[in-house]
C-alpha cells in the first residue's frame, strides 16, 4: 500500500487502482474506487465470499481437503 499526494502522476497503472484517502484529486488522474465496507477481503471471482472463511476463530487455516 502507498500513500501518495494527487500531484503524484503513476505511468504503471497504479492510478487504475487507487482509493482517495484524503481531501480530493483536482486532475483526475487517480481513479477514486468506493473503500471497502468493513475488514473483510472479497475472494477473486467470488465477491460473496472472504478470505477471512480460510481462517477459523483460532486462526489456525481451515483444511479444504476434508
Amino acid at each position: 500500500m502507498r500513500f501518495l499526494s494527487y500531484d503524484v502522476q503513476a505511468y504503471n497503472g497504479w492510478s487504475a487502482h487507487s482509493v482517495i484517502c484524503r481531501g480530493k484529486d483536482p486532475t483526475g488522474h487517480w481513479a477514486d474506487h468506493s473503500r471497502p465496507t468493513g475488514e473483510q477481503v472479497p475472494v477473486p471471482g467470488n465477491p460473496e465470499s472472504s478470505m477471512n472463511d480460510l481462517v477459523n476463530p483460532a486462526g489456525v487455516g481451515v483444511d479444504s481437503r476434508k
